[in-house]
């Protein structure tokens, strides 16, 4: 839990989605947790993937992964 400036304890998803305008993107590890939950994996070659685009504009990553991975 955060303290608001308002002396209120807020939590912090609460506080990302206020200052990001709504949106909430989780990072690679932050999926995988919620993922291995759900028992699913990335495999190896996904992971490969990743690492490959890692660095690469969003749009770059889509476009690949969906070329890659997408349902055809």
């Amino acid at each position: 839990m955060l303290n608001s400036p308002h002396g209120k304890e807020q939590n912090h998803t609460h506080q990302i989605l206020q200052n990001s305008g709504g949106l909430l993107v989780l990072g690679y590890k932050a999926f995988a947790s919620i993922s291995a939950v759900e028992g699913m994996y990335l495999s190896k070659g996904m992971k490969a993937d990743f690492r490959r685009l890692q660095g690469s504009s969003p749009s770059v990553r889509r476009d690949a992964l969906t070329g890659k991975y997408g349902k055809k």
